[in-house]
């Protein structure tokens, strides 16, 4: 999984950085923020200090109508595929979970499947196979050792308690960034 880490200030960005490693990818988190790349919350390819800290004060000004709760410093992953995986607690049903293309395909497709928790592996497999991603999946993870499996098995831990934050970026290549 790609690594990241959530930033409250620019010098925590910094060092989050720095422990990652570079090139990083900013993003700034906010409930209100629900398209990223629309409104310049995302920045990519940061490869320096200085770049990264520029893109911190930059978006800080640029979002200051929204209640930041900080910014995601994550591992720039290039290539790849990226996948969503999702929860949702809805008022009648209950906890929903969702899976399928991420990034710019999720807007632009809307290609995911919804199931109602536990979820197994079998039912994890099943539910990705509905998916139309799932051709470009079985390619892509080929190529990764247990790439697969590891895509099962975060689909079907994201049903169990506590539930993890999951987070869609282009920072995620072939990769799902979950964070318990």
């Amino acid at each position: 999984m790609a690594e990241e880490a959530l930033a409250t200030s620019r010098e925590e960005a910094l060092k989050a950085a720095a422990r990652i490693g570079y090139p990083v990818v900013l993003k700034a988190v906010a409930d209100t923020l629900t398209h990223k790349s629309d409104v310049g919350a995302v920045v990519l390819n940061l490869a320096t200090p200085d770049a990264l800290g520029a893109a911190y004060d930059h978006m800080t000004g640029a979002l200051k109508d929204h209640r930041l709760v900080g910014m995601l410093v994550a591992q720039q992953v290039r290539g790849g595929l990226e996948l969503v995986l999702g929860l949702h607690r809805d008022p009648e049903v209950g906890l929903v979970v969702m899976a399928g293309a991420g990034g710019v395909l999720l807007e632009l497709t809307k290609d995911v499947a919804f199931c109602a928790p536990p979820v197994s592996r079998d039912k994890a497999r099943d539910m990705l196979k509905r998916t139309r991603v799932r051709l470009s999946m079985s390619r892509a993870l080929s190529r990764l050792t247990g790439g697969a499996q590891n895509a099962t098995s975060l689909v079907s831990s994201s049903s169990t308690p506590p539930a993890p934050a999951i987070t869609t970026s282009p920072t995620s290549g072939s990769r799902c960034m979950l964070r318990r």
